[in-house]
């Protein structure tokens, strides 16, 4: 999740910021204001702590925790703590979450065949636990843990669910554990002018360590940024791949759509054992903080490898405007527009970028 005003959740966990924190720490605490489809307008409150430990140089990165919690319109609670903490001069790096959500989504089906649209609701705990040590300027490599207790609590009476012919439809926990890796090469961590990104994560899931399922997970997600040799306009690509063998729950299949894989399409509009997707967007500069973006994306999903790369192409396309929240990091209030063949236009209100 992600919060307007200042204040960034789960999704800002994930990456890394360089702050400057010349004092022994600072603490922050605003109001949570974002807008997704897949929460309507949600508010809440929350705060974040800046820190460096005892020793740590100037010029190392600053370690962030941060908390908060939310409603949404559709009655979805979310709370959660999260966080990214350097020690060692930057030699090891751990970052995570741990949140409890009740929750509700659609759901359309599994692969590619003719879509059903039923609502579900859901609660779960999350832990998501990695750490890493640095292996060399710009690689980092370690662990990562990551749970969800799903107990689905509600159906659509009559539904596809309802039957329990969907791997999944009666709930239960994922739990995985497995490698992680990280490849950083990027100027700034949320607004690059340069660089690279990549990300490659290896998990199993397993009764061994409280798994309802048995299933591995690949995933890889690259980003290269690039600024155009006219009025500091940028160019950014985005690859993504999720695959998965095993018994995989449908809550728990690589998907589509949402705030950062296919703007447009709801989150979980496509999903299946498989996926992968290319994005773009061009980011040009306006006066005053503000930035205007294009975007278009293309991704598939199948059951296996050969059925994913002969899926039916889903694209998106879009454009948002930025206001740059935050000038020392870089941070921006996002606002985008996102259109998909059938669908009405889907609106996202955060912050951060989607990559």
């Amino acid at each position: 999740m992600v919060a307007l005003c200042g204040l960034v959740g789960s999704a800002w966990a994930q990456d890394s910021t360089r702050v400057d924190t010349a004092r022994k720490g600072s603490f922050l605490v605003l109001p949570i204001v974002y807008f997704t489809p897949e929460t309507q307008w949600a508010g809440g409150a929350g705060g974040v702590y800046t820190f460096r430990f005892a020793g740590e140089g100037a010029d190392t990165q600053g370690s962030q925790v941060q908390f908060g919690g939310a409603y949404t319109q559709l009655k979805q609670v979310l709370a959660y703590v999260s966080g990214r903490v350097y020690w060692g001069q930057e030699a090891n790096v751990a970052y995570g979450e741990v949140g409890y959500y009740i929750y509700n989504y659609f759901f359309f089906g599994v692969g590619n065949g003719p879509q059903v649209e039923e609502l579900y609701g859901v609660t779960f705990p999350r832990v998501r636990l990695n750490y890493l040590r640095r292996l060399s300027d710009d690689w980092y490599g370690g662990l990562r843990y990551w749970y969800d207790g799903y107990r689905i609590t509600e159906v659509a009476d009559g539904g596809v669910l309802a039957t329990g012919v969907v791997p999944g439809s009666g709930g239960g926990a994922i739990s995985g554990l497995g490698l992680v890796a990280n490849y950083d090469t990027r100027d700034n961590i949320f607004w690059p002018d340069g660089g690279e990104f990549l990300e490659l994560a290896a998990l199993w899931h397993s009764p061994l360590w409280g798994s309802a399922y048995g299933y591995g997970r690949f995933t890889a997600d690259g980003a290269l940024y690039r600024t155009l040799p006219w009025a500091n306009h940028r160019v950014a690509v985005n690859y993504y791949t999720d695959l998965t063998v095993g018994e995989v729950p449908f809550y728990a299949m690589p998907m589509l759509g949402g705030p950062k894989k296919l703007r447009g399409y709801y989150l979980g509009r496509y999903l299946d054992r498989q996926a992968q997707v290319l994005q773009a967007e061009y980011r040009a500069p306006l006066p005053w903080r503000f930035a205007l973006i294009a975007f278009a994306g293309l991704g598939q999903v199948g059951a296996t490898l050969p059925e994913l790369y002969s899926a039916p192409l889903r694209y998106t396309y879009g454009a948002g405007l930025r206001w740059m929240l935050d000038k020392d990091n870089r941070v921006n209030i996002r606002l985008d527009v996102g259109l998909d063949p059938t669908a009405e236009p889907a609106f996202y209100l955060t912050v951060g970028e989607a990559f």
